[in-house]
């Protein structure tokens, strides 16, 4: 016979009995949402690699406004009272108090259109973009032949003081990105201008 406690037992069980629990799936790579990746952006190549050393446009413009600006230096200029002006390179005219006050004189880029805006993808040769004071105290123009720079010069002090930055940019291929070459011009302990050298901005 079976005991009253055991046979309790026996009915008991099966309504006690857990249900099996469901056991998850690993999830599989169609139920995984790839996270969104932005666009791949191409790097242009280093600067110094893409633009190289100067050309001859490049450094034949350079050269002709730095020999301009020592001339003008070493040239005895008199005011209009007849007394002899520090010495000084090229600056703006009616803004030569300014420069001997410290402040720069500059010009801004010279053609304003850069050249790839223009038809041809050259500028033209135009007397007119170069009879600005400054440009004609520099003996300095681009009116024989198209041309593809833009140039830029600053002055600023006098006598051992005085320094000038010439700076000539050029877009190879038209891309929008600029390759600007630039020098800066000084003056020894004997008042004499220094040479310069044009190297390649980073």
């Amino acid at each position: 016979m079976i005991p009253r406690a055991l046979l309790l037992l026996m009915l008991v069980a099966p309504a006690c009995s857990h249900s099996p629990v469901p056991q998850q799936r690993p999830p599989s790579t169609r139920d995984v949402q790839p996270t969104p990746v932005a666009p791949h952006k191409e790097l242009s190549a280093p600067k110094r690699s893409r633009c190289g050393p100067p050309s001859r446009e490049v450094t034949a413009a350079a050269d002709s406004i730095m020999v301009g600006a020592r001339s003008y230096f070493t040239t005895d200029i008199r005011d209009s009272t007849g007394k002899f002006l520090p010495s000084r390179f090229p600056m703006h005219e009616g803004l030569v108090t300014a420069a001997t006050a410290g402040a720069p004189v500059r010009t801004g880029w010279t053609p304003p259109v850069p050249c790839c805006k223009r038809p041809g993808k050259q500028c033209p040769p135009d007397v007119n973009t170069w009879s600005a004071p400054i440009w004609e105290a520099l003996h300095f123009h681009l009116d024989d032949d198209p041309y593809t720079v833009q140039v830029w010069y600053e002055s600023q002090g006098t006598d051992r003081k005085a320094t000038y930055t010439v700076k000539v940019r050029v877009d190879p291929g038209c891309q929008g990105e600029y390759c600007v070459y630039s020098a800066k011009g000084a003056v020894d302990e004997d008042t004499m201008p220094t040479p310069v050298r044009l190297q390649l901005e980073e």
